[in-house]
């Protein structure tokens, strides 16, 4: 069974359910000050006081039954505090008083996120207890079984590289450490107490489990410890899995920016939007009234999220009921093919009431920034910038529908057929308006068996008893949307669609250059003109021959030569219907079809052009239908075979656009020079957040922007496949390559305009071929450093590794205090790294990503400095 994907939403749900878990479980349980205040009146009025100043074992990892075997054979012993997480003991042998705290989940890492979040809970309740009794010395009784690592060495390294002895701003330093293995035995266990543990020496002791705690007593040296007050907050394993979870927060906070964006494009690019004046207005005004927001949206923080959700949801819900009652009204059938163009459903353009949860936005802020408060103000969403840049530029030009008229110019270029990759020899075309019966002709001479009579919404049809290439159509939509073609014997057949009522100008426009493409394929053209025979509507008769008489170079060739070429099919034919109309002609027509239509006249009188099909007959037997269709079939394959024998003919065709088209490509020219200073601004934003923020290896950065050096003079085509070079650039960067498409779509339509003198398109590039060249230096300078990790860290523990490029960065002259930072940052993400992998200690593999998240980090701070200094001269 296939796994359901999850949206960004239920992700974000997931995230949420599990801090507040942590959050319910650490304030619910009762350790704390104020609950053990509760507890004191229940325990006999025990006084809390007299743990102050006391010593307390304080065991990691163990269960609290295997706990409970180290000290049974004491005779006073009492249980102050006991649940899943904590248990707290009262332990008195003669005059000597003491206290065993054991933490069960303590040493669990960060895989298992049901034992993590235990874990998270047992951090945060210890915090509150060694702050309470932070004045108690300490000596750790770890569980050495539950630390991982394929040496004594990588097992205790976990202890520094996870920050396990870390609680919030209370941290064990320097301390000595008992192991205790083997816990379950009921009789013996091992022991051994070591002195340091970034030194390997492990001397382990096998005992009773009742001579553990004497042993810990008895040493003559001191090993209790205090806790220590540490400057930066860090709660250890806790610490790395909320900064885990907030990388994937800012994945799916950047995944639900980028859906609105979305949104709100697929909106403005409505097709016939200008038809829609109040969704049009409803949209202006959600557009100006989000960019008066984000005008006071002064940074891209993760802090600002809950803010910025917040106007947006405000927002939707104040534009959504007369946004969402518009669309409704909009015939579903218009939107349709836009719908398949974009991959949506009509769904995804309804306005949701939120697009995130306000209530658990704040949540989750707040837990990552009382937790791991400087990672969380460090941290910025980078799709906040595109949306301020796109939400500015459309409500620049939101009044002019500029998305609108671009995605239906685009409509032209989309829907071109470039025509057969060779030259046919014959090529037969029917012509005629929609659901005139093209595709029932073409059945029928292809098999006149194929042809039936069946009833069809009310009325008696032709329809097909077996399924071919070409539908026939029996509702209010021409099923032909494009020309299709069939070969029968040595001709080939073109259904050509009907260009005319139900499509858009622009589909018509692409219909006509797809014809020429198709024409100019075919050395012999000959074509048939389908006409309903009741229709008295000269424009519909003019509409049927024009398509083709504005592609040819010498029009005479359809007044004076048609026969040579042309016929006539009248269809839906009655008896004597054509005899009346040619008898009775000026009547019919009032002379609409004088000049040059005049030839219209001449086909129809003319016995050898034109061909009659009857319109059904309820009565008819299958026999009847098909001596009917085999009579029609005989006669226009005659016609076709006597006019392909005319080698000397042949059409003559110049492909001419209306004035009306090349008015309208000016007009969207000057919209795409703005939708390209947009798509600049956008490409800036994706390069910058490429570099400063992806973990992409330097060398696939620098090769990278190597590339868009040399490509970007080829301006909008070469950015597109550039954009598509790198897997994570490409996947990042959806938004920026459809806009580049939608522009490179319009202007297809250049080279069908070669003839006309039009303003060419401006792209200035200079800021990011500027940039282009400031990264590829800094890498190069990066990669030449020596971070002095030789083989011989091999028994260095993460911290230490990290501390050995630190200092060897140090030597290069870059600055201690920034290398601090350095240090600081790449030792945490290592370590989620590790924690993630399950790989502690000191394998290969973790110094390899010490020396990448250096060059990493190194390079976001250089580049985050360029990126600075040259916004200060922008606005100086």
């Amino acid at each position: 069974m296939l796994q359901q994907i999850k949206d960004p939403q239920q992700r974000l749900n997931e995230i949420f359910l599990n801090l507040k878990f942590i959050q319910t479980q650490s304030s619910t349980s009762y350790i704390g000050v104020s609950s053990i205040k509760q507890i004191k009146n229940q325990l006999l009025n025990y006084k809390i006081e007299q743990i102050q100043k006391q010593k307390i074992l304080l065991f990691f990892g163990f269960q609290h039954e295997d706990v409970d075997g180290l000290y049974a054979h004491f005779q006073d012993k009492n249980a102050i505090v006991q649940d899943e997480y904590i248990k707290i003991v009262k332990l008195k042998k003669e005059s000597k008083v003491s206290y065993l705290i054991n933490t069960p989940y303590s040493l669990e890492g960060i895989q298992d996120i049901q034992l993590c979040l235990k874990q998270c809970v047992t951090r945060i309740i210890l915090n509150k207890i060694l702050l309470q009794f932070k004045d108690c010395s300490y000596h750790i009784i770890v569980n050495f079984e539950k630390l991982q690592g394929n040496t004594q060495q990588e097992q205790l390294n976990q202890i520094t590289d996870y920050g396990l002895f870390n609680y919030g701003e209370l941290e064990f330093k320097n301390v000595q450490v008992s192991l205790i293995l083997n816990i379950k035995n009921n009789q013996e266990i091992s022991y051994a107490l070591v002195k340091d543990i970034k030194k390997c020496v492990v001397y382990i002791q096998h005992i009773l489990k009742q001579q553990a705690l004497r042993l810990i007593f008895s040493k003559n040296q001191d090993i209790f410890y205090k806790i220590q007050n540490v400057q930066e907050l860090y709660y250890g394993p806790m610490s790395l899995f909320l900064s885990e979870k907030m990388e994937n927060y800012v994945v799916q906070i950047t995944t639900i920016l980028r859906s609105y964006q979305d949104q709100l494009l697929y909106l403005q690019q409505i097709p016939n939007l200008q038809d829609e004046q109040d969704l049009n207005n409803c949209l202006i005004s959600l557009i100006e009234k989000l960019n008066n927001i984000f005008l006071k949206q002064s940074n891209q923080s993760l802090e600002s999220i809950y803010a910025l959700f917040k106007a947006i949801n405000n927002q939707n819900q104040q534009h959504l009921e007369q946004i969402n009652q518009y669309l409704k009204q909009i015939n579903i059938k218009i939107i349709e093919s836009f719908l398949q163009d974009k991959r949506i459903s009509f769904e995804n353009l309804l306005i949701p009431t939120l697009i995130a949860k306000p209530s658990e936005i704040e949540f989750i802020n707040n837990m990552f920034k009382k937790y791991i408060p400087k990672e969380f103000t460090s941290t910025n969403v980078n799709e906040i910038k595109n949306l301020i840049l796109n939400v500015k530029c459309w409500n620049s030009y939101s009044t002019l529908m500029v998305e609108s008229i671009i995605q239906n110019f685009k409509q032209i270029t989309q829907h071109i057929q470039e025509g057969p990759e060779n030259e046919r020899e014959v090529g037969v075309f029917l012509f005629g308006k929609s659901r005139v019966g093209k595709s029932t002709l073409i059945n029928l001479l292809k098999n006149p068996e194929s042809l039936t009579i069946e009833k069809k919404i009310s009325e008696l049809c032709y329809v097909s008893k077996d399924e071919t290439q070409f539908k026939i159509e029996h509702g209010c939509m021409s099923e032909t949307q494009k020309i299709s073609d069939m070969q029968i014997g040595d001709i080939w057949f073109y259904d050509c669609p009907g260009f005319d009522d139900n499509i858009s100008q622009q589909i018509r426009i692409a219909h006509r250059i797809s014809l020429y493409n198709h024409l100019v394929k075919t050395k012999k053209v000959l074509g048939f003109f389908m006409i309903d025979s009741s229709n008295k509507d000269a424009q519909i008769i003019k509409d049927t021959f024009d398509p083709i008489y504005l592609l040819l170079q010498d029009k005479k060739q359809l007044t004076k030569e048609n026969n040579k070429w042309a016929s006539l099919v009248l269809v839906k034919t009655k008896q004597n219907t054509r005899k009346d109309y040619i008898e009775n002609w000026e009547e019919a027509y009032h002379g609409l079809l004088e000049g040059k239509y005049t030839f219209y006249r001449e086909m129809y009188q003319n016995n050898n052009q034109c061909i009659e099909f009857p319109k059904p007959k309820k009565n008819l037997q299958s026999e009847q239908i098909l001596e009917q269709n085999t009579q029609i079939q005989k006669k226009i394959l005659q016609i076709i075979n006597e006019n392909k024998q005319n080698q000397d003919f042949q059409l003559k065709l110049n492909l001419q656009i209306d004035s009306k088209l090349f008015y309208l490509y000016e007009i969207v020219l000057s919209m795409l020079q703005i939708k390209i200073e947009q798509i600049v601004a956008l490409l800036k934003n994706q390069i910058d957040t490429y570099i400063l923020e992806d973990e992409d290896k330097l060398e696939n950065k620098q090769q990278l922007i190597q590339q868009f050096q040399y490509n970007v003079k080829e301006i909008l085509g070469k950015i597109l496949e550039w954009c598509q070079l790198n897997r994570r650039f490409k996947n990042n960067s959806l938004f920026l390559q459809r806009a580049i498409d939608d522009v490179l779509k319009c202007l297809e339509i250049d080279r069908y305009c070669k003839n006309r003198k039009i303003s060419a398109i401006k792209v200035d590039t200079s800021i990011l071929e500027n940039n282009a060249k400031k990264i590829i230096n800094l890498i190069q300078n990066i990669s030449k450093l020596e971070f002095g990790l030789k083989t011989g860290f091999i028994i260095l523990s993460i911290g230490g590794a990290v501390a050995s490029c630190g200092a060897a960065i140090v030597a290069e002259g870059l600055g201690t205090a920034a290398i601090e930072v350095l240090v600081s940052q790449v030792a945490r993400k290592v370590a989620i790294r590790a924690a993630i992998t399950g790989v502690g200690g000191t394998l290969t593999s973790t110094l390899t990503f010490i020396i990448f998240y250096f060059r990493q980090q190194m390079l976001k701070s250089r580049y985050e400095s360029y990126l600075k200094e040259q916004e200060q001269k922008a606005n100086n």
